[in-house]
């Protein structure tokens, strides 16, 4: 973008000698003739034309800088080229008056003792009356210098006068440093309309006070989050204005203040307080309002956006039912382990809710608003597997996508990444996969690029990792990488205080009324190994609610629903019943009572079984 520059010349001969030059640069410049007042004028209509800079000399230059005040005002400079040509000139003079405006005399001094030359000065202020008696009785002088006011006052007054001209590189250098003042001026109009836009759009409220603590900035959205108008407030104190502001405390200790909670007007706000420090001292503070039932709603509609791709974990801590010991310690152990970004692997039987406590880490940790990302390694073939994990660029095989696809990891950028059953991981994809880990980059398959990913990896498996990496069918490396941190959930037959709780939870689903078990249908249910652990006891609940058409589960029904086949049934079921009643009592230290109580059955019935065990 051309800047618009003009040059105003006192007289006609330098605007000549400026059109040349001009013609000879890039530079788009008009030329104007104007002196002094008639200058002035002309550089009061260019100012309202638009025009980005004025050039002018001497004394008119002065007059129009100080007319004009909303754009830059070049000078072309007397150089010492321009005196030294001028006295070159002169001949067989003894005395020599330099007479102009103060704007001439810079350096006239050194160059007119290099010619042995005698010089006077009378310099013009904006009073020629009292140039004019300062010449008149002047003695000795022979030659009048002068810039186009001072030759014209010194030649009515009768004296022999030369004008001091510019030459071409003076105007170069004027129509140079124009230039330069046209790309500053541009520069900053930009960034000042930039700022207002910034300021005037941005969904963010700001606010800046001075080291005084008076307030200087306001934007609109400030003003409407905060019930103030910035005619009203600007220049005041704002602890006097906005309410619970802590913007003084701030500019007293010079400690950034973070993510704060802010109540203005029965409004909750995120506020962030900033020190400006210039120099090392403490200029002012900026502060930054953000509504916090705006950011929950965009939270929200986040959060609705990783549903809808079902990059998203459904389960938190409190799914986990657990009343054992065992299951309690577990889940504070993973509590912890969501305080951190290490890698997770979980190891358990299958059927025991891996996935739910590693949605459940996902959700209590820094990245539960990123996506949580689930695949089993064990359930695709190893070639499908590699494309799942780590996506495939355009033509990388026959069938895959014109546009290529991201893999799991990409889709997990920011989150979550669990991967079930990684023991199932063919060797060549663990070389991958541990690069992948280790250098936090993914390359899709036929592809060169590398694309960052910041992925927390949560890992888990039914199988003896440790005995895998022996026989040599899991990379040791990849086993280190992923064993840093440590969950192994026990099996269901080893959280037995947790079966009846977990009985009830899934009851609720069928919306089971009536009584659910007998006391001897509690005891087998406890007694029974499950091998499928919480999921096959989600089975048998259902079967059970099915077949007792929601009445009341019996020893004999569970007899009939239990996944083993039992040759004798009543002897079976006998001998569990034994066993745990047993186990129960010595751990209630023969006290019958507490025994009943613990086995949910009555006293008088904890008797009756044991007088039948003695028979």
């Amino acid at each position: 973008m051309k800047a618009k520059i003009s040059l105003i010349a006192p007289h006609r001969r330098m605007a000549n000698m400026a059109e040349d030059v001009i013609a000879s640069t890039d530079i788009e410049c008009q030329v104007y003739v104007g002196e002094l007042q008639a200058g002035r004028e002309i550089a009061l209509e260019l100012e309202k034309q638009g025009v980005d800079v004025i050039i002018s000399r001497g004394g008119t230059y002065l007059v129009i800088k100080e007319a004009v005040l909303s754009i830059p005002i070049v000078a072309i400079q007397v150089t010492g080229y321009d005196l030294i040509r001028t006295l070159k000139k002169i001949e067989n003079a003894n005395s020599i008056a330099l007479c102009g405006y103060p704007n001439i005399f810079w350096g006239i001094s050194d160059i007119s003792d290099l010619f042995g030359l005698k010089v006077k000065n009378f310099v013009i202020n904006g009073n020629e009356s009292e140039i004019r008696e300062q010449l008149l009785v002047a003695e000795g002088i022979d030659v009048v210098v002068g810039d186009t006011a001072g030759v014209r006052l010194a030649q009515k007054l009768g004296f022999q006068t030369l004008l001091i001209e510019s030459g071409t590189e003076a105007i170069i250098a004027a129509l140079q440093e124009a230039t330069r003042a046209a790309d500053v001026r541009f520069n900053e109009a930009r960034k000042a309309m930039e700022l207002s836009a910034i300021l005037n759009y941005i969904d963010s409220g700001i606010v800046s006070i001075n080291y005084q603590g008076e307030i200087t900035v306001i934007n609109p959205s400030a003003e409407e989050k905060l019930g103030l108008v910035r005619a009203d407030i600007l220049g005041k104190k704002a602890e006097d204005v906005i309410e619970n502001t802590r913007l003084h405390s701030v500019l007293k200790s010079g400690e950034a203040e973070v993510g704060e909670l802010q109540q203005v007007g029965g409004r909750m706000f995120l506020t962030n307080r900033i020190p400006l420090v210039v120099q090392g001292k403490i200029a002012g503070v900026v502060a930054t309002f953000h509504d916090v039932a705006k950011l929950q709603n965009m939270e929200h509609q986040v959060r609705r956006q990783l549903y809808k791709k079902g990059l998203v974990a459904n389960y938190s801590f409190k799914d986990i039912i657990r009343a054992a010991k065992t299951m309690c310690e577990l889940v504070a152990e993973a509590k912890k382990y969501a305080a951190t970004d290490s890698t997770v692997l979980i190891t358990a039987e299958t059927g025991t809710g891996k996935e739910l406590f590693a949605q459940s880490i996902h959700n209590a940790s820094s990245r539960k608003n990123g996506p949580f990302v689930a695949i089993n390694c064990g359930a695709l073939p190893s070639g499908l597997l590699e494309s799942e994990l780590f996506g495939y660029s355009e033509g990388a095989f026959t069938g895959a996508r014109k546009e290529g696809k991201p893999g799991i990891f990409e889709l997990a950028h920011g989150g979550t990444l669990f991967l079930d059953e990684i023991g199932e991981v063919p060797l060549h994809v663990q070389v991958q996969l541990l690069r992948v880990i280790q250098e936090k980059m993914v390359r899709r398959v036929g592809d060169d690029r590398l694309l960052p990913v910041d992925v927390r990896i949560i890992a888990a498996t039914n199988k003896d990792i440790a005995g895998l990496v022996a026989t040599g069918q899991f990379r040791p490396d990849l086993y280190y990488r992923l064993d840093v941190l440590r969950l192994e959930v026990p099996a269901l037959r080893q959280r037995v205080d947790d079966i009846e709780l977990l009985f009830r939870y899934f009851a609720r689903n069928f919306e089971w009324r009536a009584q659910l078990f007998t006391p001897e249908a509690l005891c087998i249910l406890q007694a029974h190994s499950w091998p499928g652990n919480v999921r096959e006891l989600e089975n048998i609940v259902e079967k059970l609610y099915l077949l007792s058409e929601g009445g009341t589960v019996t020893a004999q029904l569970l007899a009939r629903v239990l996944p083993r086949p039992l040759a004798d049934p009543a002897h079976t079921l006998a001998d569990q019943q034994q066993q745990l009643i047993l186990a129960t009592l010595e751990e209630c230290g023969g006290d019958k009572t507490k025994a009943a109580a613990k086995l949910g059955i009555s006293r008088t019935t904890l008797w009756r079984k044991l007088n039948m065990f003695q028979q």
